[in-house]
């Protein structure tokens, strides 16, 4: 019993001393549940439908150059300012040199974790230093599609980062900046996939 437990270690030891091979896990979290809120900003962006409260964002800009994308202002304080922007899967994934028609968002996010073959896309998307790798999940309705949800958090002060996976859906949408616990609840809670207008 002893020996293998020996073996295990020292296994184990060597995984993640080996070079592109991360120490940091993907954790399963529940979604949060839904909350009424009485004074929310509603934006959308593609088919994410956001209310945010108030008090967490104050005003929406949106450049009129450079790519598309939404800075979401906090009030009163704008530079913990969000920004808000989606690419398509094959630019994300294919970015990676990984083969974007044959992975999913889902599993190219899964695969950030000790997946041999992902060790720059780990790295370049911040896992292999995140304090933290979160995936958190909804599960398809009559009305609406599955999403997965994952946070990569950061040290304090640096930029976190929120990428939202849609079934059926080529587009990755990523939220970035200071996405403290009551933003992400704020976000999930009452995200909605809805048609573009």
């Amino acid at each position: 019993m002893m020996r293998s437990v020996h073996a295990m270690v020292a296994a184990l030891s060597l995984l993640y001393a080996s070079p592109g091979i991360s120490a940091t896990t993907l954790t399963v979290r529940d979604w949060p549940e839904a909350r009424p809120c009485a004074h929310c900003v509603l934006m959308q962006f593609g088919t994410l439908e956001l209310r945010m409260p108030a008090a967490l964002v104050g005003r929406v800009y949106v450049a009129p150059n450079g790519p598309p994308g939404m800075h979401l202002l906090p009030s009163p304080d704008p530079r913990r300012a969000l920004l808000l922007f989606a690419v398509s899967r094959a630019e994300m994934i294919g970015k990676y040199g990984v083969d974007s028609t044959s992975v999913t968002a889902r599993e190219f996010f899964d695969s950030l974790v000790n997946v041999e073959g992902y060790a720059v896309a780990r790295k370049a998307e911040g896992v292999e230093k995140a304090v933290r790798y979160t995936r958190t999940t909804r599960g398809a309705s009559a009305d609406a599609p599955g999403v997965a949800a994952y946070l990569i958090e950061a040290r304090a002060g640096e930029t976190q980062t929120l990428h939202i996976a849609i079934d059926g859906d080529d587009l990755i949408y990523t939220l970035a900046g200071d996405i403290s616990a009551p933003v992400y609840s704020a976000v999930l809670s009452r995200l909605r996939i809805v048609p573009e207008p």
